[in-house]
């Protein structure tokens, strides 16, 4: 007759061979002969876990632990059902259990570090999976953990070299190399991140994600047309991929189809509608077509961006409702040319709201007090008692703007007139009947930390042919680290006013003595039209939302002209109509020197050779 020890070993080898029922048969046994035997009780638990009676598993594992407190192997297969169960704050305790029985379990380090990480705990799950590592150098898997983990707390060198180590060890996983490239995207080794993607899809082809990785990384080395195909082959593998399709929404965009972007947008709303992401995607977009009604509803989404900064407040929320003798905060909330812009919609509720407090930035606020006096604030500083708030950007949405209802921009917000007359003296005046250069302000880049600058700004190098135009003087309102641009072309053909502009009070006097401003899309372009001084935009292919599709006038700013590129990247082609429609100016100058702008050209009136549309402006005299 077998032995206890004899017969476990049997159902242990059973066990192992995946002969679940005779290993069962003889742990029973056991049991009948040796009540509570601790092995017996919890490898029974784990053939029951390995069949999903998950309950069952927890008592009889949990009865080996009451027989046999010390017993690692079975605390730590405890934490293994109880994981499984959802309950993986309960597990980490047996995992710890299991470890301080027996320190260089790595297997038990192991799991510690899945339930951590589990738990968002990824400080803690680094410290384990570090010390499985070292157990276990060739251990693919931990090393993979590992550098999750270590992505989880942004620590992207380090979680490279350890995803660089799991390939080490195993360089035939897929998402190995997937992981790795993502880590390498982010740190801003896109043609790096490519290339694992694609050995990623050398080993598994159908890897939908690393298609649409591959897609990201080829928008960041602006290969648009290859990231449109790499989103279309993740889709074709997971038509039900939201992020895919939020992907596929993004390129098309970029690439200027902008209504085949919103169905992209829908679709991966369809499948994940909680995702602020694609809702603000989606915004942008329909607000660039003009679908106001949709756009300014879905913008309402920006507050869920991860990346967003909401204010709280203990007061509540503006919904256009009668104010009475309370008092409504509305408060600036992203770039100092959106609060220009929207600004004029604070006259439009003054109806609803007689005590109005306007939050706005330290620069604007001077310049805004020439409108609206005390009630201008400066963000920062503590806030006077109020009722009800909101943010300036949701004005439109609470309003109801459409295409024709926009409101104009603010009338009669101008230049102090003191500090435009010290301007004027300082650039000379020309006398009665002389005529002097035409005065041109000049803006190329914008704020680099706008995630659209890089399309938006031009190198100063496409603007030095302007610089040949006879009777053309240049003047710069370029601030920041782009100031000197100029300097280092041609020094001294463009002067620099940066020095003497300390805030938009000033800047808006200097403007006003400007004939023209010839600006990209930035902070000159808003305070420019709303100062209703002349104004040249530069616009990438595919712009902003607010300079809409298709047209060459604004509906924000009656002065404005817009010069789109007529293809992506193509700077070259805006500044030579520039430069065309400058030298035309050059040539009607007269005896005045200011700038209006002609009423909407009607039908094919205003049209030059082969149909090109001439400047909108005329002298008088």
């Amino acid at each position: 007759m077998a032995t206890i020890t004899e017969a476990f070993d049997l159902a242990l080898d059973h066990q192992r061979s995946g002969r679940l029922a005779e290993a069962e048969a003889i742990y029973h046994r056991i049991l009948g002969a040796v009540p509570d035997h601790p092995s017996a009780l919890h490898l029974l638990g784990l053939i029951a876990h390995q069949r999903g009676q998950g309950e069952m598993a927890l008592g009889l594992i949990g009865r080996a632990i009451a027989r046999q407190p010390d017993y690692p192997e079975a605390h730590n297969d405890l934490g293994l059902v109880l994981q499984t169960a959802g309950r993986t704050g309960e597990a980490v305790g047996h995992y710890r259990l299991a470890i301080a029985a027996r320190p260089d379990d790595a297997a038990a380090l192991f799991n510690l570090g899945t339930a951590l990480a589990t738990l968002k705990r990824p400080e803690e799950a680094v410290d384990a999976f570090r010390r499985v590592v070292a157990l276990r150098p060739r251990d693919a898997d931990a090393w993979f953990s590992l550098g999750v983990a270590l992505r989880e707390q942004a620590l992207l060198e380090e979680a490279a070299t350890a995803f660089y180590a799991a390939i080490a060890a195993d360089p035939g996983q897929a998402r190995f190399h997937n992981d790795l490239g993502n880590v390498l995207h982010a740190l801003g080794q896109a043609e790096a991140a490519a290339d694992c993607y694609r050995l990623a899809l050398i080993l598994a082809p159908d890897h939908a994600e690393a298609h649409s990785n591959l897609g990201n990384a080829l928008q960041t080395l602006n290969r648009p047309e290859e990231a449109l195909a790499a989103y279309r082959a993740a889709l074709r593998l997971r038509p039900d991929f939201a992020e895919a399709h939020n992907n596929l929404g993004t390129v098309l965009d970029r690439l200027g189809e902008v209504d085949q972007a919103i169905a992209a947008y829908r679709r991966s709303i369809a499948l994940d509608p909680d995702c602020a992401e694609v809702h603000g995607s989606l915004a942008l977009a329909l607000l660039l077509t003009g679908e106001f009604a949709d756009g300014w509803e879905e913008y309402e989404w920006r507050w869920r961006l991860a990346e967003a900064r909401p204010r709280t407040f203990d007061e509540p929320r503006w919904r256009g409702e009668p104010l009475g003798d309370r008092t409504l905060l509305v408060w600036a909330e992203q770039g100092l040319g959106d609060t220009l812009q929207f600004a004029r919609y604070l006259p439009l509720i003054e109806g609803r709201a007689h005590h109005i407090v306007f939050e706005v930035q330290r620069p604007l606020v001077r310049l805004l007090r020439s409108w609206f006096g005390d009630r201008v604030v400066t963000a920062g500083d503590d806030l006077p008692p109020f009722d009800v708030q909101i943010p300036l950007l949701s004005l439109p949405r609470l309003l109801g703007t459409d295409l024709a209802t926009i409101p104009g921009p603010l009338a009669g917000l101008g230049a102090d007139p003191q500090a435009v007359r010290a301007w004027k003296t300082r650039l000379g005046e020309s006398r009665p009947g002389e005529t002097r250069a035409l005065r041109v302000g000049l803006a190329w880049a914008g704020n680099p930390g706008n995630i659209r600058d890089r399309r938006r700004s031009l190198p100063f190098a496409h603007l030095e042919r302007l610089l040949d135009i006879p009777g053309v003087a240049f003047y710069s309102f370029q601030f920041g680290e782009r100031a000197g641009d100029p300097e280092a072309l041609r020094p001294g053909a463009v002067a620099d006013f940066a020095g003497d502009i300390a805030d938009f009070a000033e800047e808006a006097a200097a403007l006003a003595c400007m004939d023209l401003v010839v600006t990209v899309d930035t902070v000159v372009a808003h305070l420019a039209g709303s100062l209703g001084v002349p104004v040249w935009i530069m616009l990438p292919f595919v712009p902003d939302w607010r300079w809409l599709k298709g047209r060459d006038d604004s509906p924000w700013y009656p002065t404005a002209r817009l010069i789109r590129q007529p293809a992506r990247g193509d700077w070259d082609a805006v500044v030579a109509q520039v430069d065309a429609d400058l030298r035309r100016l050059v040539a009607s100058n007269g005896a005045s020197n200011t700038l209006l702008p002609l009423p909407p050209l009607q039908g094919g009136e205003g049209l030059g050779e082969g149909g090109a549309k001439l400047p909108r402006w005329y002298r008088v005299g």
